[in-house]
């Protein structure tokens, strides 16, 4: 893999991250608003937040 290509796909991974960061915030806000929380869903976006940050790291760890 290029390192063009490899940091092509880091940044996508930062923006997806940063995206799904933004969803769950809002989605948390949004159940405090209305006293309640969807555990699901807010539970399946971490799990994505988490496999994405892991990703990430192993993007940096080759990188380095």
């Amino acid at each position: 893999m290029t390192d063009n290509a490899q940091s092509i796909e880091i940044a996508e991974i930062i923006f997806t991250l940063q995206i799904l960061i933004e969803h769950q915030q809002e989605l948390l806000a949004e159940g405090k608003a209305q006293g309640q929380t969807n555990d699901g869903h807010v539970e399946q976006l971490s799990a994505m937040i988490r496999q994405l940050t892991g990703l990430l790291k192993t993007y940096q760890d080759k990188d380095q």
